[in-house]
C-alpha cells in the first residue's frame, strides 16, 4: 500500500511584546503565523518532479499547489501494484512504497483529468 504524507507547511511563530514609554501603552501579544514553502513554481504536469530517483521505495513528488488527484504504481508488465489519492496544500507529496522490490516502475499521476507517467527505479533496502 502506498503511504502518503502530505506535508502541510513549515510554521514559525514570532511573538512581540512592544513597550512604548509607559506600562499602559504596552501592546498585547498576538500570534503571527508565517507559512513558508520552497516553491519551484510547479504550474502543470509537465513540470512535475519525482525525486530522488533512483530511490529505496520512498520519494517526493513536486506537484502544482492546491491540487488533488490519483496516482498508481505500475510494474514493467503493466500491472497496477498500488493506487492512492492525494491532496496537496503545498507542492510536495511524499510517497512511501518501501514494500516494492528492486526494479523499474512507472508512476501514473492524474490531476484534473490530465495524466503524466514518470519512470522511477527502486534500488532496494
Amino acid at each position: 500500500m502506498i503511504a502518503l504524507n502530505n506535508p502541510t507547511t513549515q510554521q514559525y511563530y514570532y511573538f512581540f511584546n512592544w513597550e512604548v514609554c509607559e506600562p499602559q501603552c504596552e501592546s498585547r501579544r498576538s500570534e503571527v503565523k508565517i507559512i513558508t514553502d520552497d516553491c519551484k513554481n510547479i504550474n502543470n504536469l509537465d513540470d512535475l518532479i519525482l525525486f530522488p530517483n533512483p530511490n529505496q521505495g520512498s520519494f517526493t513528488l513536486r506537484i502544482p499547489k492546491n491540487k488533488s488527484g490519483k496516482l498508481k504504481i505500475i510494474n514493467m508488465l503493466g500491472q497496477t501494484l498500488q493506487e492512492a489519492k492525494f491532496s496537496a496544500i503545498v507542492e510536495k507529496v511524499f510517497v512511501d512504497a518501501t514494500d516494492l522490490s528492486k526494479g523499474v516502475y512507472n508512476l501514473w499521476i492524474e490531476i484534473d483529468g490530465n495524466t503524466v507517467v514518470k519512470k522511477f527505479i527502486v534500488t532496494g533496502k
